[in-house]
């Protein structure tokens, strides 16, 4: 029994799908040319048979030692039709890809609300007139990145959009006298 369908890389970026004319999905394909015919025997009788599945196809136009691109060429332009198919060179094909032509706004939104932010005062419950601002800190994230900085003119620190997580915030360098 003979092969109905192959796929045949044409040229540099033609991609075809050559079946059978009474085939599954015939009826989306056109007939082919004389000189399409020519191109796609030759890729058959090239050594990508086997690739093709066409073998027993060759082997039977081939019986009796003559050449079987004739016999190829017109059973293509009478019994198959040819499909163009899409260029998808260097394009992943794989399992898992799903393609986002627009970005998703639930996606957007969710990544936005996922983020958060930390404040920080720092007085003295012994001494409430010290003031510490300009004092030196550090801050670990709950990403395990580290802001150092100098406390704002209130004494206070604010840092926005970070993931949610606990912070570790520690004065490093405490001013010794008390503020005005």
């Amino acid at each position: 029994m003979f092969d109905e369908e192959a796929e045949i890389q044409l040229g540099v970026s033609r991609r075809i799908r050559v079946i059978r004319s009474w085939g599954w999905g015939a009826h989306d394909g056109q007939r082919i040319s004389p000189a399409d015919a020519a191109a796609i025997a030759d890729a058959l009788l090239r050594g990508s048979v086997g690739t093709y599945r066409f073998r027993e196809l060759i082997a039977a136009l081939a019986a009796g030692g003559r050449d079987p691109r004739p016999a190829l060429e017109r059973l293509l332009v009478d019994n198959f039709v040819l499909m163009e198919l899409p260029d998808t060179h260097g394009e992943w094909q794989g399992p898992g890809v799903r393609r986002l032509e627009q970005p998703d706004p639930a996606l957007e939104r969710a990544a936005r609300s996922a983020l958060t932010w930390v404040s920080v005062t720092v007085v003295d419950g012994d001494e409430p007139g010290r003031s510490f601002a300009g004092a030196q800190f550090k801050l670990r994230l709950p990403d395990n990145s580290v802001r150092a900085d100098a406390l704002d003119g209130a004494a206070g620190v604010r840092v926005e959009d970070i993931e949610t997580g606990k912070c570790r915030f520690e004065l490093t360098d405490v001013p010794r006298t008390p503020g005005p």
